[in-house]
């Protein structure tokens, strides 16, 4: 998957000002070599709330998806070999109007 890096950015900002601290939005007008790796980051934090690698990190959902899919695959296989053996046939059966009716 591609991403685009030159895409624009939205203009507000991810948390209210009160959150963070007013010496740091002072700095943050200033020069920006002046400032500390730490406090970059949070006023990146500030601004954008995640990183480019934690947007496109993988979040796991396929193995619920997978999960919840082997589930049902299984059940109805249980189901139609429960049919094939005969087990169930007890329970589905047709009475002599159904099977008019389906033929």
């Amino acid at each position: 998957m591609e991403f685009h890096y030159d895409l624009s950015m939205l203009a507000h900002r991810f948390r209210r000002p009160e959150s963070v601290d007013a010496s740091l939005l002072k700095k943050e007008k200033g020069d920006w070599k002046n400032l500390s790796i730490q406090e970059k980051k949070d006023l990146y934090r500030y601004s954008f709330c995640e990183t480019f690698s934690e947007q496109l990190a993988p979040t796991g959902q396929w193995k619920s998806i997978w999960g919840i899919m082997m589930f049902w695959t299984a059940l109805a296989l249980w189901g139609f070999m429960g049919i094939k053996a005969g087990k169930l046939s007890n329970i589905i059966t047709l009475t002599e109007g159904e099977k008019i009716l389906a033929s």
